[in-house]
């Protein structure tokens, strides 16, 4: 169905992945994948699409049709759809008879409820020996002492950033937590992912299959960081206290020119602090005792952040910019997404890649934050329509054509989304 591009390397070819995640952090993860080379097919429901592809009307993203969402084009780019009606027996034994010929099924349900479709590990195995079951949840599985499995919660990515210890750190004093949004989600994928790729690694030494549980909530508490360290040794902790770094000061997001306009500036040396105070005038503050050290600009950051900010309000995030870190102060404007877009090293890395769509048209999405040499493929394609590739990958996964095809959709197998028809797809996704 694919092969590599020459001159490129696909990490992952010839790997076939059955994908019954939704939403976020699943999607994510099978996305890095794709775009390594593993044929991804999402299996989707056309009674209950995924959430992402109704997100645009929640959120008034352009046309309100569940093929226009963008966020749902970017996480899923180069998968194809099926649509299967797994509360079928029809649709089940299809799902099943995928199974047999995937090398990877992952699933982003609450454990239990792959079980209970006839997809679980034990019941996947027994068709497929080789067969790597990957799931992430909000807790993950969790076995009791006396070997029940505990119910999985339910939770998207604000219960789990709060179970995992995020909202315990994510904050300004006196004001409620924060909570993080996307990357939670996108850091669970990344755990994930890695676990997917341990499995294959594992099976190429030993031949069997695998199972990868991941839990949301611990992929949390491994971020949280030091805090975490100074409540193992017993230490209190400062709970929410903003950009605050200890000792480092000046630490924090100052206001530039303009609306909403922002840089944030981390000094770590006194080295770094001299050269910030010559390139926004404050001389003074540089001869200053009380701001010496950077224990003493540190007890006293309170003060010394209004100086700052009263020198930074009047200078351009991305020239202000420029000028610290060409004078060795770490230093970064605070880009809106907008301008993330136009970004320079993003692009010329080779970041975004354009995707064109048959309902959204052309659109530049991420890759993966890595560069691999030799380098991989960009495969452009779009983020498939639901169940667009439902007879394509029946015919090249099982065979399943003409008479037999039309046997499975009068037993009800497939749920039916009537889909426009393409606009702008080019030849090489089609």
């Amino acid at each position: 169905m694919q092969s590599p591009e020459c001159g490129a390397v696909q990490v992952l070819h010839g790997i076939r992945v059955l994908d019954f995640t939704w939403a976020g952090a699943g999607p994510f993860a099978t996305e890095q994948l794709c775009r390594l080379g593993a044929e991804v097919v999402k299996v989707e429901s056309a009674s209950r699409p995924d959430l992402l592809r109704v997100a645009n009307i929640a959120y008034n993203w352009g046309p309100g049709g569940i093929e226009s969402n963008a966020c749902f084009n970017d996480i899923n780019a180069g998968k194809r759809s099926i649509s299967l009606d797994l509360k079928s027996a029809a649709g089940r034994d299809i799902a099943l008879r995928l199974a047999r010929e995937a090398d990877v099924v992952c699933d982003n349900m609450r454990p239990g409820k792959m079980e209970a479709l006839g997809l679980g590990y034990e019941q996947l195995l027994a068709i497929n020996p080789r067969i790597i079951c990957c799931s992430v949840s909000a807790t993950g599985r969790i076995v009791m002492p006396d070997g029940c499995a505990q119910a999985d919660v339910p939770g998207y990515a604000p219960v789990f950033w709060a179970e995992g210890g995020g909202a315990s750190v994510t904050g300004f004093a006196g004001a409620e937590p924060a909570y993080f949004r996307a990357p939670t989600d996108m850091n669970a994928a990344t755990y994930f992912a890695l676990g997917i790729l341990s499995a294959l690694f594992v099976r190429e030494r030993t031949g069997s299959g695998a199972r990868v549980d991941c839990s949301a909530v611990e992929t949390v508490t491994c971020s949280v960081g030091s805090e975490v360290l100074a409540a193992s040794l017993g230490h209190s902790t400062d709970g929410l206290r903003g950009n605050d770094r200890p000792p480092y000061a000046p630490n924090d997001a100052f206001p530039c020119f303009g609306e909403d306009a922002w840089i944030a500036i981390s000094v770590a040396n006194n080295d770094q602090w001299r050269s910030l105070c010559d390139e926004l005038g404050l001389e003074g503050l540089a001869a200053d005792e009380r701001w010496s050290c950077g224990a003493r600009r540190w007890k006293e950051r309170e003060a010394l952040y209004q100086f700052i900010a009263q020198a930074t309000r009047e200078r351009d995030p991305f020239q202000l910019e420029r000028a610290l870190q060409s004078a060795g102060v770490p230093a970064s404007a605070c880009a809106t997404l907008a301008q993330l877009l136009e970004d320079e090293g993003l692009r010329d890395r080779g970041f975004w890649q354009t995707t064109h769509h048959p309902v959204i048209g052309e659109q530049r999405v991420g890759g993966l934050a890595f560069i691999l040499e030799p380098p991989l493929p960009q495969h452009g394609r779009a983020g498939p329509l639901l169940g667009e590739h439902t007879a394509e990958v029946l015919a090249h996964w099982l065979g399943v054509t003409g008479a037999e095809l039309a046997t499975l959709k009068s037993q009800g197998a497939f749920e039916t989304y009537e889909f426009p028809a393409p606009t702008h797809r080019e030849k090489a996704g089609a």
